[in-house]
């Protein structure tokens, strides 16, 4: 892991395309909006299945698998139905260096048969679905990002 962008170098990520096409390596940039010479992050998706506030259904969606993200951000859409409640309005700021804000709830999530309740961010009808450090750490997955797999990693105490 040594070899990846420091979290203040951003990737440009992709546009919203059709489930299952191949997501495009992007140039990393660096604070200033300028590509860092000879260095590319490889960005991937993962099915993320939410589960319902009452157990009883669960839905799942294609998430952008995001490590400098910190939370799980799901369209808000998708967590109303569910019956998932927000919780308090939280500060965030986005890759590209503008702040928003959005809400913040907690969610059940299950993620190659783990599964962890995590916090979860209200997104908006142009958010896409990311998949953040929080929500891994929570069922103890990390990144391989050279094969662009979720991996078993063992927590420190």
């Amino acid at each position: 892991m040594e070899n990846l962008p420091h979290r203040s170098e951003r990737a440009m990520l992709p546009s919203i395309r059709p489930v299952g096409e191949e997501v495009p390596r992007g140039k990393v940039l660096s604070s200033k909006g300028t590509p860092v010479a000879g260095e590319t992050l490889t960005v991937f998706t993962h099915i993320v299945e939410i589960i319902a506030a009452d157990g009883n259904s669960s839905q799942s969606v294609e998430a952008i698998v995001d490590t400098g993200a910190s939370y799980l951000t799901v369209p808000q859409e998708i967590l109303r139905e569910l019956g998932i409640l927000a919780e308090e309005r939280v500060p965030l700021r986005l890759a590209d260096g503008s702040r928003v804000e959005r809400d913040l709830g907690e969610a059940k999530v299950r993620i190659m048969g783990r599964t962890a309740t995590t916090n979860v961010i209200f997104g908006t009808d142009s958010d896409r679905a990311l998949l953040g450090s929080h929500a891994l750490e929570a069922v103890r997955l990390g990144v391989d990002p050279w094969t662009k797999t979720l991996v078993d990693f063992t927590p420190f105490l």
